[in-house]
């Protein structure tokens, strides 16, 4: 059941801007902000962070997905999976399919209850919270998103990816830092500053269901897309394939609704890369066009 904190919905702020609530789910193990713009029927974005970090890696300084999302009009539920920010664990060995069920929860009753007059909503998923957004999607009752965006997540793990995982399946050491960052010049010295404010203890049981189970579960994720789909991987990405013939067979399993692309001079934390400000105004470009083909539709 959804609750809230905070502000009332009928609240406004000086400027007339409705107030951000704090929602959860699940008995706090999905906590978000709902960040709603004036315009009740504004289309809703769905923000779902990866592993190691919260929900503020979609606001960074120079390259905030939220803040350039909100510019757009568009209404935005900022999330934190379970074991994050402000969220509590998850109750179950698969936190990943956890978070999936719970988020789709989540925005049935938002859409329901707090936004009754949103009618085009989209998810944004990086790395982790790309398996949760594509997962997800296809579990909402109420209606299907209008679009998806993911990036940092693949169906085929690294050699390298595999193997450092089954040496450090006991020890569970957080991922090499060499996994995140493309090579010298492709990203500010600052960078690794900004990724501290955010960071947080990865979670070995999550590293363990994307690396092992989610391969053999992205097909089938893939067929039940019910949308558009903007999948990319980066140039310099270290723990998921990203190479022309892989690309080509991800967008094969999502049977034309995908486009699937290659972020040039950039690794996996790709919005903290110099041209992080170039993939966030392409991906609202996408949420665009797919809010307005929905309008027309």
């Amino acid at each position: 059941m959804l609750k809230q904190a905070g502000a009332s919905g009928a609240a406004t702020g000086a400027a007339g801007e409705m107030e951000n609530r704090s929602v959860e789910v699940g008995e706090g193990r999905i906590r978000a902000t709902l960040i709603p713009q004036p315009c009740r029927a504004a289309p809703l974005v769905v923000l779902v962070h990866g592993g190691g970090c919260h929900s503020g890696y979609f606001d960074l300084p120079g390259r905030s997905l939220l803040q350039a999302a909100r510019g757009k009009g568009f209404a935005v539920l900022l999330v934190d999976r379970p074991g994050h920010g402000a969220s509590l664990p998850a109750a179950s060995a698969y936190p990943i399919a956890e978070a999936a069920a719970l988020l789709a929860d989540l925005v049935d009753e938002i859409t329901r209850d707090q936004l009754p007059g949103v009618r085009k909503w989209a998810l944004v998923g990086h790395s982790i919270g790309g398996a949760v957004a594509l997962q997800a999607a296809a579990l909402t009752r109420r209606a299907a998103p209008d679009a998806i965006v993911v990036s940092g997540i693949g169906a085929t793990p690294t050699q390298a990816a595999a193997q450092w995982f089954e040496q450090g399946r006991t020890a569970q050491e957080p991922p090499p830092a060499a996994f995140f960052f493309g090579p010298d010049g492709t990203f500010e010295w600052s960078s690794p500053l900004l990724l501290r404010r955010i960071a947080q203890p990865w979670r070995f049981e999550e590293v363990r269901e994307v690396l092992e189970d989610w391969p053999a579960r992205f097909g089938a994720v893939a067929v039940a897309t019910p949308c558009p789909v903007l999948f990319a991987l980066a140039e310099h990405e270290a723990i998921w394939r990203s190479d022309a013939c892989e690309l080509k067979r991800v967008a094969s399993l999502f049977g034309g609704r995908a486009s699937c692309v290659s972020l040039p001079a950039g690794a996996h934390l790709y919005e903290l890369h110099k041209r992080g400000g170039a993939w966030v105004d392409r991906q609202l470009s996408f949420l665009s066009e797919a809010f307005d083909d929905a309008r027309r539709a």
